[in-house]
């Protein structure tokens, strides 16, 4: 088969690119979600971590505990950070939707002239590609500030360590 003999409206090939964009769509939307909550249980655990860290530097600045108020404040600190960029990840996002109005649907079917099913399957294959491409850049700006995150949960009580280790 030749470029040129190359149909993309056949009945089974539009059948199956419109599945296909289906199945890609929703796949990225639940890996968006599941993104936000891994950021949603990364938040609680920070949140607890970084209050008791708050309450602990205050004693020990006060006099009132022996640990290292310089430690504890580097942890408040590097927890507070990985709170913000959980926010971040939880904050609302522009997504595109995986359906298509039915105004905007036959604006574009008047716009490419569908005359038929098959036609009719490759316009909306072509469109939830689009959205799902751009879907694909939101969902890999929120995994972004996750690793990095993660990245800083970890290491901020190592760094909390040394200082407490260094200054204590």
């Amino acid at each position: 088969m030749s470029d040129e003999d190359f149909d993309p409206t056949q009945p089974y090939l539009a059948k199956e690119l419109l599945r296909q964009a289906e199945a890609a769509s929703k796949s990225r939307l639940d890996g968006l979600n599941k993104t936000k909550d891994r950021a949603s249980s990364l938040l609680g655990w920070s949140l607890v971590t970084a209050s008791a860290a708050i309450a602990l530097s205050g004693k020990a600045l006060a006099g009132e505990h022996t640990v290292s108020g310089f430690g504890a404040m580097v942890l408040a600190i590097g927890m507070i950070a990985v709170c913000f960029l959980c926010a971040l990840v939880l904050m609302g996002t522009q997504i595109r939707p995986s359906w298509i109005y039915p105004v905007d649907l036959e604006s574009m079917c008047k716009e490419r002239r569908v005359t038929n099913e098959a036609e009719l399957q490759v316009v909306i294959a072509d469109e939830l590609a689009i959205r799902d491409h751009d879907n694909f850049f939101v969902h890999t700006r929120k995994q972004r500030l996750l690793k990095w995150a993660w990245r800083a949960s970890i290491a901020t009580p190592l760094l909390s360590l040394l200082v407490a280790a260094l200054f204590g």
